[in-house]
């Protein structure tokens, strides 16, 4: 293959790797409500099966970074994606709780791989000019994964069999793990030169990266929260089923997938922090705007524009973290590490806010909003971005 061919292979190969982690994430949601019937476990017990993914995912972002900068992001992305097939078929094959248990630690640590490895992968094949551009690509899987979470899962489940969906996350994850082998053959030669590389710890810890790390930070605090409860709003303030529900709020995957090709687009042509500003800027409005929606279009807008704010500002922002660092690309994949570990505060910390506040006051408004100010924080990142060069 030529060089070029090489390049946007293994971008399709880093996005559709994207795509797998989300749908790693978001298949359990989908089954939660039969398996917790079937293994008769509590709520707690079912939502410790999520927050089992987030930690180990967490925990993945920094090593995972380090390891991408000794071996390369071809080989890195190939170990995760291993990892992650592995993970639901584990759940399948045990059809109890422990098992579910373990394979969802399994796949947060497998898919908490592939990020660092991801960006390590692209800033290592795209000049500096070209990542905005495949960085906005890459974050097209994102959006592309909560469509199929919300609109396709849910169509494989048959009665109350729940294993449709994991099956089809085995078997998805299967052909691209196949994909990866190319470009984990491909950055063999780039890998041994990043293996020689000395980490400088204390200029990985910058000004620009703390910057960054406030703006994707705001996206997971706003999106996550309300995602997490979005569907209870929408059924129980607005009356709509649980099917219809569903289908507005697959509309952020739509969004997502335009906003975030969009974004890099512009963070090309126009400069990286207008478009990651804007983007902020609505992460801040939207969540009050969707907690006051008295109808279902009015809801269908607020979380067309959520799932707008919450991606156009990826491929700008992300493009920007390899060259974060004093040594730049040569420690893309720990860089990222740093930066996505700090950024999933806001996953943890979101569902909690609003579940506290609905606890407190029973008002979606109120808990929608608190996310929105939390969101000033990517404003004022996006503000503090210098050196970006517009190229």
């Amino acid at each position: 293959m030529y060089p070029s061919v090489r390049r946007y292979y293994s971008l399709a190969v880093a996005t559709l790797a994207f795509v797998v982690l989300g749908v790693s994430l978001f298949n359990y949601a989908t089954i939660s409500s039969l398996v917790s019937h079937q293994f008769a476990i509590s709520d707690t017990e079912s939502g410790l099966l999520t927050s089992i993914f987030a930690l180990l995912y967490t925990i993945m972002q920094i090593p995972t970074g380090h390891i991408s900068d000794r071996i390369g992001g071809g080989r890195t992305l190939l170990i995760a994606l291993s990892i992650s097939t592995i993970a639901p078929a584990l759940f399948i094959v045990g059809n109890n709780f422990d098992a579910a248990l373990v394979s969802r630690a399994i796949a947060g640590m497998g898919t908490g791989m592939i990020l660092p490895a991801d960006v390590k992968l692209l800033s290592s094949l795209f000049s500096e000019k070209e990542l905005h551009r495949a960085m906005g690509i890459l974050g097209t899987g994102w959006g592309g994964s909560q469509s199929l979470a919300y609109l396709v899962l849910p169509l494989l489940i048959f009665g109350n069999d729940w294993h449709p969906p994991l099956e089809f996350t085995v078997a998805f994850s299967l052909v691209v793990t196949i994909m990866s082998f190319l470009p984990a053959r491909w950055v063999t030669g780039a890998a041994s030169a990043a293996s020689r590389v000395k980490v400088d710890v204390r200029g990985l810890l910058t000004k620009k990266l703390f910057a960054l790390s406030l703006g994707n930070f705001t996206s997971l605090v706003v999106t996550v929260g309300i995602l997490a409860w979005i569907p209870n709003f929408l059924t129980s303030n607005l009356s709509l089923s649980e099917v219809e529900a569903g289908r507005i709020v697959a509309v952020i995957g739509v969004t997502g997938v335009t906003s975030s090709f969009a974004g890099g687009i512009l963070g090309h042509k126009i400069g990286p922090r207008p478009v990651i500003f804007a983007s902020m800027a609505l992460l801040v409005i939207v969540p009050y705007f969707l907690a006051t929606s008295t109808s279902s279009l009015a809801a269908l807008f607020w979380i067309a524009m959520l799932g707008i704010g919450g991606n156009l500002y990826f491929g700008p922002l992300t493009a920007l973290v390899p060259y974060s660092s004093k040594q730049g690309p040569e420690v893309a994949g720990i860089s990222f590490g740093i930066f996505n570990t700090f950024s999933n505060i806001g996953s943890f910390i979101s569902p909690i806010i609003i579940g506290y506040a609905l606890g407190v006051t029973g008002s979606y408004l109120v808990g929608f909003t608190a996310l929105g100010l939390l969101g000033i924080s990517g404003a004022i990142g996006s503000l503090m971005i210098t050196g970006a060069k517009h190229t």
